[in-house]
């Protein structure tokens, strides 16, 4: 029960991951679009299209309502603006259209005053694209010379007031100027029964008038000399010259309505043919757009089609002046219509090339499980080898452990199940005789204990009684002091683990350590560095084929086969264990940091003690009975056979090495 909620675990495990990698993906892809819109809404605001603008902001928004972390506060500020402005800029852009197409109408109806008037709103409002307000200009101008025209031709100018007993010249139809000079008006002269001074003034401000007139027909103001003219007539009827200057003036003034008019006629030809250049240029450009439209096949051909339809709508505004409203419209219309196929083509090949990169991502995730699956099989496949290995040198605790490791991976694994319980019934045997022997041996160890304490001299040694425990701790890799850690303990056992059979034939350097990394499950790190600047790379060939091996034998032939390739006694490859992880790099690199032990040497500090005894003088001991049966025994003087050796020479402390030289010793070497 336990393996199975572990493995239900590491599902839920997995599929939250994947679920996590596809919202962040999607994720990505909302920001990556927001950012898209927010951009191309604030570029159509600037270029005046505040239509599309709206309408690429309004997008970003509804994604910003889904998704807040889709844009950064300085954008969201940025796009809550461009939405506060854009309604205000589309009824005052409205209102501008509007004012010029009314002028439009009004300039094709004859309504002149309305025509300069929508003409002068349209021209000078800063909601209309530069090419709408230069045509507005254009416009403006032509709309103020018809009316400047028309109120020429049909104007007449007043006639000044005859005095009485003067017979009033007939009208003659002259052209009024723009601004016409009024007749001055001749106050009335007090009654007097001599009328011969005032017709004199009368006849001195006629030719004065006469005389400006004609300066004014010099001058190409005709329709002013014309006004002069007639006032110089009122005042004085007989001047004959009054009336040819009237005649001529008045002959000059309708050729030159007459002008006007063929030149009202020209423009409208010179019209006429700049809208069909017009015309051609936009059909063009519209061909231009579907063609392109038509082999799309990226993202690029749709950003081309889009702007050769743009550009088509552009020479539209530029041009249209020489449009009629219905026709602009209707062109307007096909722009517009042509605009949306490729909106709508481009939102079907986004959404395709989304379910491409959608199946290509399920391919990839596919391909993914599939790896992780066959590098599943690979480890639990090594695991058991190893498993099997340890068994085989009756190892039960650890290949219990492996089987563990497989039961994590696969709880599934039936062969797992079974040496799982095979082996623990082992270890259990395993760790019964164990104790067993423990037993007997502490019994042992007492009785000999036991024994030795009858000895009376045994207080006199001096030596460890477990020198022989502290020989073998102090052998290589064993220290149990502080410097070697229970990590390292733990990493030099599962050096110790024993591979069934080795053989490697040309094989990369790289690859055998990983494949003994995988097999001892040991933390082993290669300093390429080191290895490379020595002359050793990771495709360094290896050749080892051998049985029965431990993985610690293992790695010392690879090393010492990979090591003869390398120049030098530097370059030699070694390793060293130390927090776990067992590092290999060349014989200098490792020599740079030194790893300190610390061991316990007593049983080499101690001296052993050179107990006095008596000594034998076997030839002493002939000649004194020699001489005793000489003289009949008498006496017991003399020495026996036994003589204490408390003589001279040189005494026992001074024989023995003192704990401080042998610790020099050690040191110094």
């Amino acid at each position: 029960m336990v393996i199975g909620r572990k493995s239900l675990y590491h599902v839920l495990i997995v599929a939250a991951i994947l679920a996590m990698g596809s919202g962040a993906f999607a994720q990505e892809a909302s920001a990556g679009k927001a950012k898209v819109l927010l951009a191309k809404g604030i570029a159509d605001y600037q270029a005046l299209n505040f239509q599309d603008a709206q309408t690429a902001l309004l997008r970003a928004s509804d994604i910003l309502k889904d998704d807040q972390s889709a844009l950064n506060d300085a954008e969201k500020q940025q796009l809550a603006d461009q939405l506060a402005q854009v309604p205000n800029v589309i009824r005052r852009q409205a209102a501008a259209m509007e004012a010029y197409r009314g002028a439009e109408r009004a300039l094709t109806a004859g309504e002149l005053a309305d025509a300069v008037q929508g003409f002068a709103q349209a021209a000078t409002s800063e909601f209309l694209t530069q090419s709408m307000r230069r045509d507005a200009q254009a416009q403006l101008a032509l709309a103020r010379r018809r009316k400047e025209v028309v109120e020429a031709a049909t104007a007449a100018p007043a006639a000044a007031p005859v005095p009485a007993g003067t017979v009033a010249a007939p009208a003659t139809v002259a052209a009024v100027a723009p601004e016409p000079v009024a007749a001055p008006e001749i106050a009335p002269a007090p009654v007097v029964a001599d009328q011969s001074p005032r017709m004199s003034a009368r006849q001195a401000k006629a030719r004065q008038l006469l005389a400006q007139g004609k300066q004014l027909l010099d001058d190409k103001k005709i329709e002013q000399a014309a006004v002069l003219f007639q006032s110089a007539k009122a005042l004085d009827s007989d001047l004959a010259e009054v009336d040819q200057l009237l005649a001529y003036s008045s002959k000059m003034a309708a050729q030159k309505t007459a002008s006007e008019a063929g030149v009202l006629s020209r423009l409208e030809r010179r019209n006429e043919i700049a809208r069909q250049a017009a015309l051609v240029d936009i059909t063009k450009r519209v061909q231009r757009a579907r063609e392109v439209l038509t082999g799309a096949d990226k993202e690029a051909d749709f950003n081309n089609a889009e702007q050769a339809a743009l550009s088509a709508r552009d020479s539209l505004q530029a041009n249209k002046s020489f449009f009629g409203a219905m026709e602009y419209r209707n062109e307007d219309a096909r722009i517009q219509a042509l605009l949306t196929q490729i909106a709508n083509r481009r939102d079907a090949f986004n959404r395709a090339r989304a379910a491409a990169e959608s199946r290509e991502i399920e391919t990839v995730r596919a391909r993914r499980m599939l790896d992780q699956q066959r590098q599943k099989a690979r480890k639990i496949t090594t695991l058991s080898e190893q498993a099997t290995a340890l068994r085989s040198q009756q190892k039960y605790d650890q290949a219990l452990d492996v089987v563990e490791q497989v039961l994590l991976i696969d709880s599934a694994n039936t062969w797992a199940a079974n040496e799982k319980q095979v082996l623990t019934e082992f270890s259990i045997l395993q760790n019964d005789v164990r104790t067993f022997r423990d037993q007997r041996r502490e019994e042992a160890r007492s009785l000999t204990e036991s024994r030795a304490a009858e000895v009376p001299w045994h207080m006199l040694l001096r030596y460890p009684r477990n020198w022989k425990q502290l020989t073998e701790d102090r052998k290589e890799f064993q220290a149990s002091a502080a410097g070697e850690t229970p990590a390292d303990a733990a990493l030099r056992e599962k050096l110790k683990r024993e591979i069934e059979r080795l053989s490697f034939a040309d094989i990369d350097f790289k690859d055998v350590i990983t494949f003994l990394r995988e097999y001892s499950d040991a933390n082993i790190h290669v300093n390429w560095r080191a290895l490379v600047s020595a002359g050793i790379e990771q495709t360094t060939r290896v050749s080892v084929d051998v049985r029965k091996i431990t993985v610690k034998r293992a790695l010392d032939l690879v090393l010492r086969d990979v090591s003869g390739a390398a120049a030098g006694a530097a370059a030699e490859l070694r390793y060293v264990v130390d927090g776990g992880v067992l590092t290999i790099s060349t014989k200098s690199d490792l020599a740079k940091e030194p790893i300190r032990r610390v061991y316990d040497i007593r049983d080499l500090l101690v001296p052993v003690p050179d107990f006095e005894g008596p000594r034998i003088e076997l030839q002493q001991a002939s000649q004194a009975a020699a001489q005793a049966g000489g003289t009949g025994g008498a006496g017991g003087g003399g020495s026996g056979i036994f003589d204490d050796d408390t003589g001279g020479g040189t005494s026992r402390r001074d024989k023995e090495m003192t704990k401080e030289k042998l610790m020099e010793n050690f040191v110094s070497l």
